[in-house]
């Protein structure tokens, strides 16, 4: 358990990212590539103007750049970074600074990764863009790098619910690679609300962006140890057949709160891994509509994914979850089904604590593999 213990116990913390503008849609004006006369001399090996500020515009299929999270809405105006730990990633040959401008619909907090280590904001872990009530707002994230090849990853922390965002432009002394980053040979889908992305396991334990890290969740902390890609459909505090929708409602679709827009479902998972249930046993949906929306959830899976699709069902984390109706349905529909040991963390309402999900995790690891195996 030491591995992911070293990866995940970072500072809890967060600071205000820079250069905060009030904007009221998503659309950006043209942007040209624009070029500046570089202050130091290019390296034996580049053309002097290799190492001068280029704007890049992003858009959905941009040369170079991996979207982490399958699950996003193609757009020319940026890449939509709405789940939990979705992102991007690529490969620069850079130096000075990269800015990232991205614009957000309320109070949201990202991690940069280079050349795979966490970037610290000076002493803290995250990078936070401030939102405003009923505006949407951009703000600026910036980092500063040695010169040289590089690979840097964006990585939203806060859950879909919380905030959803959108990368307009990076900006950045050098060029991106053209080639991206490769996908990863494993690629796991989650189905699940607020255990799965990270609500209230640091700060002040609240459900706002200051407390919510997917990264530090047992879902995405499992992806990093299979070395796989990953979609993490998290809808904190609605249940299978729970809430205005309800995850039954929204499965088909690629971002509920900004389009109707079906999602495309072309990359096959290996495994889909399923987790519903807390807040249709909090909230006393009754057993009859949980069986009923759980089953609808998958047949969906099933329908778009085949009929042979593995499946995980996992359980217990908050509450029993309807546990004896999800044995019963795991049994009916031959599907592996985990329980997990309850959590025993208070503070958070008993949503996981960051040394929960690393057990946890471990216990993901290590079903994956064996029903990988088969």
């Amino acid at each position: 358990m030491g591995k992911i213990m070293l990866a995940v116990l970072a500072t809890l913390s967060l600071l205000t990212a820079n250069d905060t503008n009030r904007n009221t849609d998503w659309t950006d004006d043209p942007i040209p590539v624009t070029v500046e006369t570089p202050e130091e001399p290019a390296p034996s090996g580049h053309p002097d103007s290799f190492y001068r500020r280029r704007v890049v515009k992003i858009s959905d299929g941009a040369a170079g750049i991996k979207v982490l999270g399958e699950r996003r809405l193609a757009s020319s105006g940026g890449i939509m970074m709405d789940y939990t730990c979705s992102g991007v990633e690529f490969n620069a040959d850079c130096r000075k600074r990269i800015g990232f401008k991205i614009k957000v619909t309320d109070s949201c907090s990202f991690k940069v990764y280079v050349d795979g280590k966490l970037y610290k904001n000076g002493s803290e872990d995250y990078f936070i863009i401030e939102g405003a009530e009923d505006q949407v707002v951009t703000g600026t994230i910036v980092i500063k790098v040695s010169e040289g090849v590089h690979n840097i990853r964006l990585v939203k922390v806060s859950h879909y619910r919380l905030a959803l965002a959108c990368l307009t432009r990076i900006v950045l002394y050098g060029e991106i690679l053209p080639e991206r980053p490769k996908a990863k040979e494993r690629y796991i889908e989650f189905i699940g609300d607020s255990l799965m992305c990270g609500w209230g396991i640091a700060g002040n334990h609240d459900g706002t962006c200051l407390s919510v890290d997917g990264t530090l969740a047992w879902p995405y902390l499992a992806t990093q140890q299979l070395e796989a890609d990953y979609s993490i459909f998290a809808m904190s505090g609605q249940g299978a057949y729970y809430g205005e929708p309800s995850i039954q409602d929204c499965y088909l679709k690629t971002s509920y709160q900004r389009s109707k827009k079906k999602y495309s479902f072309k990359r096959v998972p290996d495994i889909v891994i399923i987790d519903v249930g807390t807040n249709d046993y909090t909230y006393k949906t009754g057993e009859d509509a949980f069986r009923q929306a759980y089953l609808n959830i998958i047949t969906m899976v099933r329908e778009k994914y085949g009929q042979d699709v593995k499946i995980l069902m996992t359980y217990n984390i908050k509450n029993d979850e309807y546990g004896s109706v999800l044995r019963d349905i795991a049994q009916q529909q031959n599907i592996t089904i985990h329980k997990f040991a309850r959590s025993k963390n208070e503070a958070t309402r008993y949503h996981p604590s960051v040394e929960e999900s690393v057990s946890y995790a471990y216990e993901i690891v290590e079903l994956v593999s064996e029903m990988l195996e088969d």
